[in-house]
């Protein structure tokens, strides 16, 4: 399993990417979370952050 400095990394990346940008598509794999789904297109990411194992 990844550590912090990959999981900050590949965080970083996709802050990078998204950043600023809405939302088109947004999927999730656990039942609990899917009516969350619809809510959250059009949504913009402000960040990402990470949380370490401990």
């Amino acid at each position: 399993m990844p550590e912090g400095p990959e999981i900050r990394r590949a965080a970083d990346s996709l802050e990078a990417a998204i950043k600023g940008k809405p939302l088109t598509h947004v999927w999730f794999a656990f039942p609990q979370l899917k009516p969350f789904e619809s809510q959250l297109v059009g949504q913009t990411v402000t960040r990402i952050e990470t949380r370490g194992k401990a």
